[in-house]
């Protein structure tokens, strides 16, 4: 039995009813870790590595184990905008996102927004931001991207399951991936931040705003191929998302990397893996009877069966590199 994360939900139900390996409980990436920390499941789904404070009380609570990630997909937290008028799809840069949710960019009309969209005509009215009530990975992550688009961001709000939303500008609370789904539809003049598979359950596809970054790519210069740098808008999809996940890995490191903030040449930056995380000794953390079960589930999560349905959920499969040091960590740190 595991809880957790939104944000993989669909494919961890999916899974757990095609293997019958498994069940899952969506609660959010802080609700699952307390459920691990707690003993009441045998394994936590989260997009965010646990804090020094959570590791602590896991190891405390658990005799000493620690948390060991398998990443098991990747995904695209998109930045739905329900703007009155505006029935484009709405360019924006990494930045300008980052600005926005700090409350450094206030209305729809300012510069900042109307200079990548030209000949949209944007109304002069407040931002309403919409973010998650509960602890989130998907807060995690998409602040993680945003702190790395804007210092000020990085400064005022922070990367947090639970980042420091300013007080002094419309924000919207919601629920899970759901809830800030539905208070996008719900609220005119709004923004949000939404997995990819929710905001197109909720219709908020078309809405999710095309995000900008700075990436170098070769092209033909006064007759020279030259690398030159240039600004991309790349909408959330999963063939964008997948280009976010082709990353090296070391054998043997520790598997919750961070793919937030990508400059690939057509990459969605704000891609993110998830992970199952399981105890590295399951007879410490009184669960010994688990353990086999718990690598047995995550055999199939990784498995091509498995990994080749994806695309179907709106997520992309994970890279060769990755999948194949995930199935050798799941043997040799869950013990």
């Amino acid at each position: 039995t595991g809880s957790g994360a939104s944000f993989p939900n669909r494919a961890y139900q999916q899974w757990c009813q095609d293997s019958g390996l498994c069940s899952y409980t969506s609660k959010g990436s802080s609700g699952g870790i307390r459920d691990l920390i707690a003993g009441t499941v045998d394994f936590a789904g989260s997009d965010a590595p646990l804090s020094d404070s959570q590791r602590a009380s896991l190891s405390s609570s658990r005799n000493g184990v620690q948390p060991v990630y398998i990443p098991t997909l990747i995904g695209a937290v998109t930045v739905p905008a329900n703007v009155e008028g505006v029935n484009r799809r709405i360019r924006l840069r990494g930045s300008v996102v980052a600005q926005i949710f700090s409350g450094q960019i206030n209305t729809w009309n300012a510069r900042a927004i109307t200079r990548d969209n030209p000949g949209v005509r944007f109304p002069a009215a407040p931002i309403t931001r919409c973010v998650r009530a509960d602890g989130s990975g998907t807060s995690f992550a998409f602040s993680t991207a945003m702190s790395k688009f804007d210092r000020n961001f990085a400064r005022t709000v922070g990367p947090s399951q639970t980042p420091n939303w300013p007080t002094n500008v419309p924000v919207v609370r919601g629920p899970q991936n759901p809830g800030v789904a539905a208070c996008v539809n719900a609220n005119r003049n709004s923004i949000g931040y939404v997995d990819i598979a929710d905001a197109r359950a909720a219709g908020l596809l078309p809405k999710a705003v095309a995000v900008g970054h700075f990436t170098t790519v070769r092209k033909r210069v006064r007759g020279k191929n030259r690398r030159v740098r240039v600004l991309q808008f790349v909408t959330p999809s999963t063939r964008a998302t997948s280009k976010a996940g082709n990353i090296r890995i070391r054998p043997g490191q520790p598997l919750n990397v961070d793919l937030t903030a990508s400059a690939a040449n057509g990459a969605y930056s704000i891609a993110t893996t998830t992970w199952i995380v399981a105890y590295s000794n399951y007879a410490s953390a009184g669960k010994a009877g688990a353990r086999t079960d718990v690598q047995r589930m995550l055999r199939y999560f990784l498995s091509d069966r498995a990994q080749s349905g994806l695309p179907k959920l709106q997520f992309a499969p994970l890279p060769a590199n990755l999948r194949r040091e995930a199935l050798k960590q799941l043997n040799s740190r869950i013990r």
